[in-house]
């Protein structure tokens, strides 16, 4: 199977080095500049480019993208980063970043879910929305592409949260009733890059969406400034 790409969340910042040979490798951040991943840490993304040195990386953080494998990998299988920013088969200790979707040899393009594991329902749908500024203290909406529940709710930061001792928090509600677990947390001074999620959320009364039905995304107003994208997963019944 050839390898594709569906993007949900891709977004661009300063490259730390010169990555013009380093397309399909994990990011992390290093101060407020992208770099080339080490093993088995938790990453921003998967770098879409070959920037030089202060150019700006197309980082892929959530869904369907191209990765660079560093071992042979087979589809289905957990993803971790080795020494050189490839992926490869999660094992030990190393931090879980996406599920192996086409699979290959060493230093193969093959295609990864970002921010899946083995253990998320297979059947998951995805739906999400960049960029929405959570210090207006209002609300944003999605339409729920199936009939199921929500399992998950995760975001990443865009924009710095900044301007306030206090963290600040999203959450959902489906027709002004909070869905129960769905809270959110955005420590206070996050990085760009920084990633957040509820935890997975025990089906409840409150989960259950119809297609079509319009998820309101909720958002204090602590910080004085900052944005966020987010991520919903929802498994259907």
């Amino acid at each position: 199977m050839q390898s594709f790409e569906i993007p949900l969340f891709k977004w661009t910042m300063p490259a730390n080095a010169d990555l013009r040979l380093t397309q399909y490798l994990a990011l992390v951040m290093s101060g407020d500049e992208a770099d080339t991943a080490g093993a088995g840490v938790r990453i921003i993304g998967v770098q879409e480019n070959k920037p030089n040195i202060h150019q700006a990386v197309e980082i892929q953080s959530y869904g369907i993208t191209k990765v660079m494998l560093g071992a042979t990998v087979t589809a289905g299988a957990d993803l971790a980063v080795d020494a050189a920013g490839k992926f490869i088969t999660a094992a030990g200790t190393a931090a879980i970043v996406g599920q192996c979707l086409v699979g290959g040899d060493v230093d193969e393009v093959g295609c990864a879910l970002l921010g899946a594991s083995v253990a998320a329902d297979p059947r998951s749908h995805f739906v999400g929305i960049q960029d929405i500024v959570i210090s207006a203290g209002t609300s944003f909406w999605v339409v729920a592409p199936v009939t199921g529940d929500i399992a998950r709710v995760r975001s990443i930061v865009t924009t710095v949260i900044a301007g306030a001792a206090e963290p600040g928090a999203l959450a959902l509600e489906l027709a002004t009733v909070l869905v129960v677990g769905s809270e959110v947390v955005i420590a206070a001074e996050s990085a760009v890059g920084d990633t957040d999620d509820s935890g997975a959320i025990t089906p409840h009364a409150s989960t259950a969406v119809t297609a079509g039905d319009a998820i309101e995304i909720t958002t204090d107003s602590v910080p004085t400034s900052g944005a966020v994208s987010v991520e919903i997963e929802i498994v259907p019944s």
